[in-house]
């Protein structure tokens, strides 16, 4: 009896676990009206701000944030709001605060499918101001790609589960990236001091130019193309490659304890190195260079720190 309940329970488990993989993957077999969530939302929303401010903080527990410019004089929003989330836009002194939170069930999450543009909210930025912008989000993407060149004062972004995607940004001040579970891609950007620090996910950034750039992660790849640090690069990784391909910087201090190390640039020609692997190889334009590799004859430092994995520099 003990064994027949057994596989009865391991049974239950599996149907639940591929029922929920199907509806997660949007197939919703035929079920999608009697499981749709989208009936408690309401109809698109827009909250139009008519006071000055040089601050926007946005604060959700399950959305996609998705930014982009307007011809309008006033920042804007668009959004969808579930019948049992709570919606906050307060004003004070030069900051807009907007918050959305989820009312918590019994299970922790709601039955039922949705689209994402229902769980999308557009922010709308004025072309001619630039905004300190912070966003922080439990759970969604947050993307600014609008199709032309962004201008953020100050940009920080603390997401707990979701990708971050920036195109074509200028960030006059530092641009600060934390999340625990998500991708980061970034391409064509200009920042001042960045940090990027991720827990499990692929740091991937391109045709950029930061004033220094600190970059911490856990699980995940970091690839760095085609860009320059003003300041210090400094790239530290716990399982995954760091992959730089022609970026230029003064410094250069790159560790990950498993994975490699794989640099190439045009020229060496100024660039002292400091290299050492614990297990794997050491590779130099070509030439096998075994577990420990220096040459101080170079102003530029490129210190490179392996535990378990190769160190590959190449023109």
């Amino acid at each position: 009896m003990k064994l027949f309940i057994r596989i009865i329970f391991a049974l239950s488990i599996v149907v639940l676990a591929v029922f929920a993989a199907i509806l997660l993957s949007g197939n919703d077999l035929g079920f999608g009206t009697f499981l749709s969530d989208e009936d408690n939302y309401s109809d698109l929303l827009t909250y139009d701000l008519d006071e000055a401010v040089t601050t926007i903080h946005l604060d959700f527990d399950v959305r996609r944030v998705n930014v982009t410019l307007t011809d309008d004089m006033n920042v804007s929003l668009d959004y969808h709001a579930h019948e049992d989330d709570t919606w906050t836009f307060d004003v004070t002194g030069d900051t807009l605060s907007v918050t959305q939170k989820q009312a918590r069930t019994f299970w922790f999450f709601r039955f039922g499918s949705v689209s994402e543009a229902f769980r999308t909210v557009n922010l709308y930025l004025p072309r001619t101001i630039a905004y300190d912008l912070l966003i922080n989000n439990d759970v969604g993407d947050i993307v600014i790609d609008a199709g032309e060149t962004v201008t953020i004062h100050q940009l920080d972004i603390d997401t707990d589960t979701g990708t971050i995607t920036l195109d074509d940004v200028i960030i006059e001040e530092g641009l600060d990236i934390h999340t625990s579970t998500g991708r980061i891609t970034l391409s064509e950007i200009v920042a001042g001091s960045t940090i990027l620090d991720v827990s499990t996910g692929r740091i991937s950034v391109s045709d950029f130019t930061f004033e220094s750039l600190e970059i911490d992660n856990s699980t995940g790849d970091i690839i760095l193309e085609d860009g320059s640090v003003l300041g210090a690069l400094e790239a530290d990784n716990s399982t995954g490659k760091i992959s730089l391909d022609e970026v230029l910087a003064p410094s250069y201090d790159l560790k990950t304890s498993t994975g490699s190390i794989d640099v190439t640039l045009a020229s060496w020609d100024d660039i002292a190195l400091d290299l050492k692997t614990d297990v794997g190889s050491i590779t130099v334009l070509g030439d096998d260079q075994g577990k420990t590799h220096i040459d101080s004859s170079g102003s530029i430092t490129l210190k490179a720190r392996v535990s378990t994995g190769s160190i590959r520099l190449e023109d």
